[in-house]
C-alpha cells in the first residue's frame, strides 16, 4: 500500500475517533476545546494527504 495512501486514511481515523471521544467523555472546556482542534486538524492533514494522492493517481 502506498504510505500516503495508508497515512492519510490512518490520520482521518485518528480525527475522527478523538472527534468523537469529544461527545462521549466530559473534559473539561479548555481540554475539549484542544481535542476538538486536533482532531480538526488531524483529520484535514489526513484529508489532504487523501487528495494529493487521488489526484497523483
Amino acid at each position: 500500500m502506498d504510505p500516503q495512501l495508508r497515512n492519510g486514511m490512518l490520520m482521518v481515523f485518528i480525527g475522527m475517533v478523538l472527534l468523537f471521544t469529544t461527545l462521549i467523555i466530559e473534559y473539561p472546556l479548555w481540554l475539549w476545546a484542544m481535542v476538538l482542534a486536533t482532531s480538526f486538524v488531524v483529520a484535514f492533514i489526513g484529508a489532504r494527504n487523501l487528495w494529493l494522492f487521488i489526484k497523483r493517481s
